[in-house]
């Protein structure tokens, strides 16, 4: 029967008159399609949205208006395999500098950082030898974003060399 209805919409086409009407198809019952229009939802192209993206304090990341500057410090007195994982970031992160404490408070190294031009501050905890968190705080005034870190693995640990590390960045 298929074979036969294919037939005369093949015969149809040729002769350049539409098939046969079929029903339509039916919408399905979708939490999407059940939903209600929501006021509040905006929409792509809203001019009081593009007011407020354009005075938005994160505006100048979204944009990319300024080249990222990443310091990069640690706990006092790191054990070698801190100091390993903190060379691996900066060779990851491009334009990242390396600074040791040195007994200095974080909000010294915070302040120094600004004055210097850093972006952003990442510091590497440590506990029992092994880093075991980031955090990163961008300049000058944040926000900042506590991260574990719970297994770290070097360049060296994986069989592979740093300038291995795809460009992608």
């Amino acid at each position: 029967q298929r074979i036969k209805e294919k037939k005369e919409q093949r015969k149809a086409a040729k002769l350049g008159k539409l098939p046969p009407k079929k029903q339509p198809k039916k919408q399905p019952h979708t939490i999407e399609s059940l939903r209600e229009k929501d006021v509040t939802m905006v929409e792509e192209e809203d001019e009081e949205l593009d007011q407020e993206e354009a005075t938005d304090a994160f505006s100048s990341y979204f944009t990319k208006s300024y080249v990222p500057k990443v310091l990069v410090t640690c706990s006092d007195n790191p054990h070698t395999k801190t100091i390993a994982f903190i060379r691996e970031l900066c060779r990851m992160i491009p334009d990242a500098k390396p600074m040791w404490r040195k007994r200095s408070r974080i909000e010294k190294i915070i302040k120094t950082a600004t004055e210097n031009g850093f972006t952003d501050v990442v510091i590497v905890n440590e506990d029992r030898r092994i880093p075991n968190g980031l955090m990163v705080i961008h300049l000058p005034e944040g926000p900042t974003a506590l991260f574990r870190v719970s297994n770290p693995k070097l360049c060296k640990e994986i069989h592979r060399s740093h300038q291995e590390i795809s460009n992608h960045r």
